[in-house]
């Protein structure tokens, strides 16, 4: 079902581009420098979801739970299905190596990270608009196996945050976190 809504949204906003070449009107994201505009993004990147911010942000955060109900499981492959391409190369059995167990606090959103994202974190490197990311304040606690000392103390919930980017097929995936 969510392959046949990202094509749904894929053909719309072709559709409207299209419309807007056909009918003479200049499309923002097809200019160089130009502002944001309706079917595209400041950095002249069409926008393939014509999502609100706040279905958008609806959106990512179910990333989010997806990925703390995958890390809970331990499961890899699942993890890695929520998880930015470099964060994949992350060898995550190691990663579950002596973890009995991971409890995630509740999700609250962390707009004003956002333009620290963009200016100096993961965000700088990917080159990636605003209105593409999203962060997200969680706290995880770990809880290891008896003898297994892991790399933050036991049961010591951490204040993480979250970062989220929507890649050009306006999938959302966990591209950085910490404390």
């Amino acid at each position: 079902m969510g392959r046949l809504r990202d094509t749904a949204a894929f053909a719309l906003a072709f559709v409207v581009l299209a419309g807007a070449v056909v009918l003479g009107g200049v499309v923002s994201a097809c200019g160089s420098g130009g502002s944001a505009g309706p079917t595209g993004s400041a950095t002249g990147s069409p926008t393939l979801s014509p999502q609100t911010s706040a279905a958008a942000t609806a959106d990512a955060r179910a990333t989010l739970r997806g990925l703390f109900a995958a890390w809970r499981a331990k499961d890899v492959a699942a993890v890695k299905s929520f998880v930015s391409a470099d964060r994949q190369a992350v060898d995550w059995a190691s990663e579950f190596k002596g973890l009995d167990g991971v409890k995630f606090g509740e999700i609250t959103e962390s707009p004003e990270l956002v333009d620290q994202y963009i200016s100096n974190g993961e965000g700088y490197a990917t080159g990636v608009a605003p209105e593409d990311v999203r962060s997200f304040q969680a706290d995880v606690t770990f809880f290891y196996v008896p003898g297994y000392q892991g790399p933050a103390d036991e049961g010591q919930a951490l204040a993480y945050h979250w970062f989220l980017e929507r890649d050009d097929e306006g999938v959302w995936k966990v591209t950085d976190w910490g404390f």
